[in-house]
């Protein structure tokens, strides 16, 4: 099964740096205006990736 692709109010722009959107926006095999749903995938984990290795990101602590 195919996945559909992510309509602009789906996303967070800000997660999708400069260099990414042209791969997450214009997709001529997409409907006008729709973003690549891998793309976008691929695009926010490089983010989180980059994130862990410089150390950014932090767990919440539980109040279980």
């Amino acid at each position: 099964m195919k996945a559909k692709p992510l309509l602009p109010r789906e996303i967070d722009p800000k997660r999708v740096p400069p260099t990414w959107r042209p791969t997450v926006h214009p997709n001529p095999k997409l409907p006008e205006s729709a973003v690549d749903r891998a793309a976008y995938v691929v695009c926010v984990l490089e983010q989180l990736y980059r994130a862990v290795n410089c150390r950014n990101v932090f767990a919440s602590p539980s109040n279980w």
